[in-house]
């Protein structure tokens, strides 16, 4: 699919003030995998329609459809959209924001800084300063991620599923970005020898997290936080750990004979 096109929402706005800062580098990673979310069986109809329809992104489990693909599902099981564009995030943030009235921006603003997609910090009284904006990207980067729309993406971003979405009414719980991070820390010294880089590190969580989010329509429940990291550091650096595994079995035998 691609990732360059945008959706036309007919909402006539000022032009987007230039913003200095910049967004990292958005990637789902090679082996990321959606999470099923389940969708009305209409869904099959549009197979073919859009890129995100492809058949291959359906399951069929009983009586019911699960979608496992890019496109963005709302809280009534419909796929609505395709994911907003990585590649102009920005741009789509400023529409996301214009879309809204004032009142209702500000609101959502707050949310997502009470969720600390500001870094601690809050919304601007314009409601659309750069600040605004970056926020505003990373939570329409997470609906990316999460594969929703916006009608539930906040209760996504608190770490439950809305209430039936899931026939089975589970919640998912997701740890901690700060907690996983510590986690990876003592994992990477283990495995590589070093300190993973803050883009290593970012990649990972977003692994684990996922992983995580999976659980509710798959397995009982996720693996452990030990495994899932365990996964996270070693995936992509497997010549890089088995280095570090000869060394520290030399440094072992050298010490077992007697070497400093």
């Amino acid at each position: 699919m691609s990732m360059n096109e945008t959706d036309t929402l007919g909402v006539d706005i000022e032009p987007m003030p230039g913003v200095t800062s910049q967004q990292s580098k958005y990637s789902l990673g090679p082996d990321f995998q959606f999470t099923e979310r389940p969708v009305t069986q209409g869904s099959l109809a549009l197979v073919g329609t859009q890129d995100y329809y492809g058949q291959q992104y359906f399951v069929q489990k009983g009586n019911k459809v699960f979608y496992k693909g890019p496109g963005l599902v709302d809280g009534n099981g419909v796929i609505k959209r395709q994911p907003y564009d990585p590649s102009n995030i920005t741009g789509e943030a400023y529409r996301f924001l214009a879309n809204k009235g004032r009142g209702e921006r500000l609101a959502f603003l707050n949310t997502i800084a009470d969720r600390g997609l500001y870094d601690g910090g809050k919304p601007s009284t314009s409601t659309f300063d750069g600040k605004d904006l970056n926020a505003t990207a990373q939570y329409l980067l997470a609906l990316n991620r999460y594969g929703v729309t916006e009608d539930i993406g906040l209760a996504y971003l608190t770490q439950e599923y809305p209430g039936g979405q899931a026939a089975t009414g589970r919640t998912v719980r997701v740890t901690a970005k700060e907690d996983i991070t510590s986690v990876l820390r003592e994992e990477s010294f283990r495995q590589l020898g070093r300190t993973m880089t803050p883009q290593e590190i970012r990649d990972a969580v977003q692994f684990v997290q996922s992983r995580e989010r999976q659980a509710p329509y798959g397995a009982e429940q996720a693996p452990a936080l030990s495994t899932l990291t365990q996964q996270a550091v070693g995936r992509g650096r497997e010549d890089e750990v088995k280095l570090e595994g000869f060394r520290t079995l030399a440094d072992l035998v050298e010490r077992a004979f007697g070497g400093s």
